[in-house]
């Protein structure tokens, strides 16, 4: 047991979105290191295997189903609040507040996100700056759940701490890791403006040893913390997973060519919608002077398509980055994590490239560098 987060230890704690990427890495840990009395609950069974070889309690139910949160949360004494809706529907995290406002839990740890902060301009960043949701679901369902949360903080006293990782990273990671994998084996990424914007990493673990920090320490109730590690530059993490693969995946644009480029995508796509549907319409029962107008009218579509196909044939497709996402990649933030060292004690232990080193060691493992 680690001596550092002794006081977790016989402790009955509550893991939601515990077959997630952090969530099952929090189970290992507090199970390995904390000798905690951990419980899961899990929608789906099929994500059991990584957790299911710790000697845990497994509840089948869903956060959005109140009746499952409120007999998860029975007789626990901590509650960690992983869980996330990819719909966007925020129901989860108002169930898990509400029960455990209920079962009068000593002290619940909600995740959240440096994304609640939108795009953030260029300089040091802090949990002062203004909470502005980005377009797109996982940013604005990050904020609105966050609201919530310190709306019961403020009208109920509820005990939580809230965290905001940046950039997670690390084994099992979907969106840092595993996606950004199999993206490369396909088509090429844009690095906006060469990639000199920064991309504020932290490895998991560094996050779960945050995460234990916020569930023992008192003053850390009602506050939110960024959590985050090194900054670096987009052309620098990107490379370590070209050079995982022994690849050049990566393609330098300037804001407005990846918007220009990603506009033209969309009209070739268009284009192609219109080609299946000028081949449906060519091969359904009409008159013949109705086909013939019809293949007129699409003839341009089909050379469009040949165009998309030879292109194609010389080299790998680029992925469109979507406009709302380039001043994300293009901001020079760094984050800033003063309140957390002073008041959760915590700091960083692993260092970008330690921490890629084991990324990649996994990964071989896993067979992703196939």
């Amino acid at each position: 047991m680690n001596s550092k987060y002794s006081e977790l230890a016989g402790k009955q704690i509550l893991v939601t979105g515990a077959t997630g990427f952090i969530g099952g890495r929090l189970v290992e840990r507090l199970v390995l290191e904390c000798n905690a009395q951990v419980r899961a609950v899990v929608r789906d069974f099929a994500r059991l295997p990584r957790i299911a070889r710790f000697p845990i309690e497994i509840i089948r139910g869903d956060v959005t189903n109140f009746n499952d949160i409120q007999r998860a949360v029975d007789s626990c004494d901590i509650v960690f609040d992983c869980s996330y809706d990819k719909s966007g529907d925020v129901k989860g995290t108002k169930n898990v507040m509400e029960a455990a406002l209920q079962a009068n839990i000593k002290r619940v740890v909600h995740l959240s996100s440096l994304m609640v902060y939108g795009i953030t301009p260029d300089g040091d960043l802090d949990e002062t700056a203004p909470r502005r949701a980005l377009d797109d679901i996982y940013s604005e369902s990050k904020l609105e759940s966050e609201k919530l949360v310190f709306d019961y903080v403020k009208r109920y006293s509820l005990p939580v701490v809230v965290l905001q990782p940046t950039g997670v990273y690390g084994p099992y990671s979907d969106g840092y890791c595993i996606n950004i994998l199999n993206k490369f084996k396909k088509e090429r990424r844009i690095l906006v403006n060469g990639g000199d914007g920064l991309f504020n990493s932290v490895y998991i673990d560094d996050v779960i040893s945050a995460m234990l920090l916020a569930a023992i320490t008192d003053k850390a109730v009602g506050e939110a913390f960024l959590i985050s590690s090194e900054a670096i530059t987009w052309r620098e993490f990107y490379s370590r997973f070209e050079q995982m693969l022994g690849i050049c995946g990566t393609v330098a644009m300037s804001i407005s060519e990846a918007e220009k480029y990603y506009v033209k995508i969309k009209k070739q796509k268009r284009a192609k919608q219109r080609i299946i549907f000028a081949k449906n319409i060519a091969r359904a029962a009409l008159p013949d002077g109705i086909k013939r107008s019809l293949k007129r009218k699409y003839r341009n579509s089909d050379k469009v398509e040949s165009h998309i196909i030879i292109d194609n044939m010389k080299s790998k497709p680029i992925y469109p980055e979507a406009p709302w996402a380039l001043p994300f990649y293009a901001s020079k933030t760094t984050v800033k994590i003063d309140k957390a060292k002073r008041i959760l004690e915590f700091e960083p232990e692993f260092s970008f490239d330690y921490g890629m080193q084991l990324t990649r060691q996994w990964a071989s493992w896993a067979n992703l560098l196939d």
